[in-house]
């Protein structure tokens, strides 16, 4: 059977290691295994509730395995996540809450006093676990009912242009933009991957789901090291990340500190950024001389769309163009030039 489904591929990955390590977070760890038995619980706890497919769920969680396990079961359920930043100010999230005819929003008990009440049903996932132990923990077959078609996720925008709006996003680009980014890393094998990006950004599905589909491990961090470059490149070389999603204005930033501080994260083999025009400054040229074999790439895509186009730099840096170009249309995508 095709696999339709961003799940179906998780659950793919479970039935070929399931022992192989999927989250990892200060000391903790979640196998493949027991990820995907978690969710299976939680989609079930959700079932429960009366969640029904193409369902938006909220989810407000700080980053920890249970961030990735809600995320899982929500999929599972057949609902579509919405991330909610906590930071956001209350009226920016009553108003995403509102337009999103929420019923249901996921949350754990130090941030249920930073979210605005309403209609929906507010559930502390800390206070769940011992309701949420007493589900099945098989694969729920959602796959079967579920296609390409099927909602996965709605991102609101920053409303830098008026009244910020949902984007829905549906399984059947997001299996096509990680079985491509499957392809383009295959010769990397299992990377260790850091999962930078906030959960209301796009890159946050990128960072976390291409890499549970293939086997991979996502590393989450603190976000006290995410807005710290010192301890963010520490944290690197730590953790042995292999591959980095970062924006442009964080790779200078690590590169500019690399170059001052006479270091470099030797574990790096792909960096990928996205979200803004890419400059390839002399600190970036020389970060990337430094890291034997390391490839950049640069992604190009409207939230609309997530990955539309992309472009791989790779062996000398001090080759590379100022401003790189977006590249070529991923699989499956086409692009539309209109004037010069």
């Amino acid at each position: 059977m095709s696999i339709t489904t961003v799940h179906g591929l998780i659950e793919q990955q479970v039935q070929r290691d399931p022992d192989a390590s999927a989250v990892e977070h200060e000391g903790r760890r979640l196998t493949y295994r027991q990820l995907n038995s978690r969710a299976n619980q939680f989609a079930r706890y959700l079932v429960n509730l009366g969640v029904v497919q193409n369902q938006v769920v909220g989810l407000c969680i700080d980053r920890s395995p249970e961030m990735v396990i809600g995320l899982l079961g929500i999929m599972k359920a057949g609902g579509a996540y919405l991330p909610l930043d906590p930071n956001y100010p209350r009226a920016r999230l009553e108003q995403m809450l509102e337009d999103a005819k929420l019923q249901v929003l996921i949350t754990e008990t130090e941030l249920m006093g930073v979210l605005p009440s309403g209609e929906w049903k507010v559930i502390a996932l800390d206070r769940e676990v011992e309701q949420l132990s007493g589900f099945i923990d098989d694969d729920l077959g959602s796959e079967l009912c579920l296609g390409g078609g099927s909602l996965v996720y709605v991102i609101y925008t920053s409303g830098s242009t008026g009244k910020p709006k949902g984007i829905a996003m549906h399984h059947g680009a997001m299996v096509n933009l990680i079985q491509w980014q499957a392809d383009i890393f295959a010769a990397a094998g299992r990377q260790r991957v850091l999962q930078f990006a906030a959960l209301s950004f796009d890159v946050a599905f990128q960072e976390m789901f291409s890499t549970l589909c293939t086997g991979g491990t996502v590393i989450l961090m603190d976000e006290w090291v995410r807005r710290d470059v010192k301890a963010l490149t520490e944290f690197l070389t730590r953790n042995s990340i292999q591959r980095l999603f970062v924006p442009p204005v964080m790779l200078h930033s690590i590169a500019e500190y690399c170059e001052a501080a006479g270091v470099v994260p030797v574990g790096l083999r792909d960096v990928i950024t996205a979200g803004e025009q890419l400059r390839i400054s002399p600190s970036v040229r020389n970060l990337f001389q430094r890291l034997s074999g390391c490839k950049l790439h640069n992604h190009y895509g409207p939230a609309e769309t997530h990955v539309v186009t992309a472009e791989t730099l790779a062996g000398d840096a001090w080759d590379w163009p100022d401003l790189p170009p977006i590249g070529r249309p991923i699989r499956n995508a086409e692009i539309y030039i209109f004037d010069e």
